[in-house]
């Protein structure tokens, strides 16, 4: 995303394990340029502490909201509630 913010949807599932939106078939398997996939750091972060991230994508349908969600140790969204945020993301642990 590039500092541009998650979707809900993307960021509901950002830290279960396994995964990404980077691959939506086998085919870009074999394009991959990237260094790694954010689902396998935060779903570990998640197992061992409290975890939270707060986004909002640029294309957000509010114009200054985005969302706040907290994960359970298994990398589920627990808790999702809206926010003011600047577009982009923050990422949270408590231990």
């Amino acid at each position: 995303w590039n500092g541009e913010g998650m979707d809900l949807v993307n960021l509901k599932r950002a830290a279960m394990a396994h995964s990404t939106s980077k691959i939506a078939t086998a085919r870009d398997l074999l394009k991959i340029s990237s260094l790694g996939f954010r689902g396998e750091a935060l779903h570990s972060i998640a197992q061992l502490s409290d975890l939270e991230i707060l986004s909002r994508g640029g294309l957000s349908s509010s114009p200054s909201s985005g969302w706040r969600v907290v994960y359970n140790h298994q990398g589920e969204a627990e808790m999702v509630e809206t926010v003011a945020i600047a577009p982009g993301t923050v990422v949270k642990r408590f231990l």
